[in-house]
């Protein structure tokens, strides 16, 4: 009777305290903002994590909030941890997607490993984020191996998300739209105060340090030292950004890639407006690719503020820059200091080819080294109304038509431009 009367108590508490049932608890809070979920465990987290309690912990205007450290050493998933694709083979996301309200409380998420095994989209500790946000979280010593796109160290997809204070530390490989943080964000979101470092490899395209492709979306403060290597639109920071700014960001590290390569971004804006600008963004290391290759950015659509690089930067192939391998736009008080080495034509010190605006106030100091024609040490192939207050000041060497500021300018080709005050 005794024994009995053990047993019956001891069902109780598992029952009433959770105790060996994962994510069949009940986490404290109301998830009102003032008295949000607080996950205080690994226990609360599987609960928080099970897409059966999608309706009670990932709806908008849901808040949680993370109490301590969660290590997921030991498992290995094959899917997103929350907000998972149900179904791999239909092409579309196709499963509950978060949309609430997820407070790192500055802790972080340890000892994550995904491995789809050849089959799955939407890869990260979160799936697909809706609308929601997720602040102040890091996860660290993860390990995610992916073979299809949107494949993010934290979040696979994020359509109107708002993401800040994170950090990411690990690997990521997938196909395309492929980051450190984030893989694929769609329109309306934010990225702020965020960094990853670690390795990011793509065998396709949009292939990104933090983010792998962007359609619409401020990048702000944010930086990044992953190495990054992919196939066309390559960055340090982001693959591809289309519409929107990216300021105050850097990155140091090895970007490698074939077109459209760059230390911050590979592929910036679009053919048409808006377009969207960078300003005071950095980058150190090197930048390699073919064609199209630039120390802050590969192809740009857009106005450039307040930019610099010291990247080494080589392309095989031709229109390779200091600063940005092609770039249609405004350039202003930027600069760019390291060698630049290509096998084509249109290769500058600080842009390869570029025009539609002006460049003022910009200077390069690297050495400028090319087979191809088209050669200068600041621009390449300029199509620029007007270079005013600029300067190049390293040794330049190409097979022909090749300038110490310029390379060929519009006047060679017929189109009226100024120059002044460069040397």
């Amino acid at each position: 009777m005794f024994r009995k009367f053990n047993l019956f108590v001891l069902s109780l508490c598992l029952l009433f305290c959770g105790v060996g049932f994962g994510a069949g608890g009940v986490i404290d809070g109301d998830g009102t903002e003032g008295a949000p979920y607080v996950i205080e465990d690994v226990d609360d987290f599987d609960t928080f994590a099970d897409s059966d309690n999608a309706s009670t912990y990932w709806s908008e205007g849901v808040y949680t909030q993370l109490a301590c450290d969660v290590d997921l050493s030991g498992r290995i998933y094959s899917t997103a941890v929350i907000a998972a694709d149900a179904n791999s083979t239909s092409g579309s996301f196709d499963g509950e997607k978060f949309s609430g309200v997820f407070d790192g409380n500055g802790f972080k998420i340890t000892g994550l490993m995904i491995d789809d095994g050849g089959l799955g989209n939407y890869l990260g500790l979160f799936g697909y984020v809706d609308g929601g946000e997720v602040h102040k979280l890091g996860v660290e010593n993860v390990s995610i191996t992916g073979a299809g796109w949107a494949v993010g160290g934290l979040v696979g997809w994020s359509e109107g998300g708002r993401l800040s204070g994170c950090r990411f530390y690990g690997d990521v490989s997938g196909s395309s739209s492929v980051g450190g943080l984030v893989g694929k964000a769609g329109a309306g979101g934010a990225l702020s105060d965020c960094h990853s470092a670690g390795s990011v490899i793509g065998s396709g395209s949009s292939i990104g340090g933090l983010i792998g492709s962007c359609r619409k979306g401020d990048i702000s403060d944010c930086s990044s030292s992953a190495s990054v290597s992919g196939l066309d639109f390559v960055g340090g920071l982001i693959g591809n950004h289309i519409e929107k700014n990216i300021s105050n960001c850097s990155y140091s590290g090895s970007v490698s890639g074939r077109n459209q390569v760059g230390g911050i971004v590979g592929k910036k804006g679009m053919p048409m407006p808006p377009f969207g600008s960078m300003s005071k963004c950095s980058s150190s290391g090197s930048v390699s690719g073919a064609s199209v290759v630039g120390g802050i950015v590969g192809s740009n659509m857009g106005d450039v503020y307040d930019c610099n690089s010291i990247s080494i930067v080589t392309g095989t192939g031709g229109y390779v820059g200091g600063l940005a391998g092609t770039s249609s736009g405004l350039v202003s008080n930027s600069f760019a200091r390291g060698d630049v080495t290509a096998n084509g034509d249109c290769v500058g010190g600080l842009i390869g080819a570029g025009g539609y605006g002006e460049i003022s106030n910009c200077y390069a100091d690297g050495n400028v080294t090319s087979v191809g024609i088209n050669v200068g040490g600041l621009v390449g192939q300029s199509d620029y109304r007007t270079v005013v207050d600029c300067y190049s000041l390293g040794t330049v060497q190409g097979t022909n038509i090749v300038g110490g500021l310029i390379g060929i300018g519009n006047q060679q080709r017929g189109v009226d431009y100024t120059v002044s005050n460069c040397y």
